[in-house]
């Protein structure tokens, strides 16, 4: 996007001026990154990951600051690890940044603390060759995007698995 600039790239000169250039300095690397990421796919037979939005519910702004976020563990329970937002939503949201990859994050409903709470998915890596080709990634990105909504709604016909109304969870917690 506009305002993105890996690592001060843009504003010390090197005259890039978008993330597609940016990945086109990385070259080779990338190439390989992207094989091994999108070989995943390709062993397990899979159209698209799913990954937790964050290391914890969506937190108060105050506990952000304050680096006292309660980070939650794989189960969904609370853990007495503590962070900040870069404990909190940089391990899932910043790796393989230098990728493609389509993400879409989807809301999953509210905590017992009433915090809203989400997952990720990701799909495949755009191919080296393609990264550099908008009109390919923005097909690429569309066809995903169908993905998901169809993955989204087989998940919320389970009512298991749908996702809870906020009215239903603030007046069941008495807020």
């Amino acid at each position: 996007g506009d305002g993105y600039d890996p690592a001060g790239l843009i504003s010390n000169g090197l005259h890039i001026t978008d993330e597609t250039q940016f990945r086109y300095l990385l070259g080779p690397c990338t190439k390989t990154c992207v094989e091994i990421y999108n070989s995943y796919f390709d062993l397990h037979q899979v159209d698209v990951i799913l990954v937790p939005a964050s290391l914890a519910a969506t937190p108060d702004l105050s506990d952000l600051v304050r680096s006292r976020v309660a980070l939650t563990t794989a189960d969904g329970e609370a853990c007495k690890l503590y962070g900040n937002d870069t404990d909190v939503f940089l391990p899932l949201n910043f790796i393989m940044k230098f990728l493609h990859i389509p993400k879409m994050v989807v809301p999953t409903g509210l905590n017992n603390e009433g915090r809203p709470t989400a997952v990720q998915f990701w799909g495949r890596a755009l191919d080296y060759e393609d990264m550099f080709d908008d009109k390919i990634a923005c097909a690429r990105d569309t066809e995903f995007l169908h993905t998901v909504n169809r993955l989204y709604g087989s998940i919320d016909c389970v009512e298991d698995l749908s996702r809870i109304d906020a009215r239903d969870i603030v007046e069941e917690l008495g807020l």
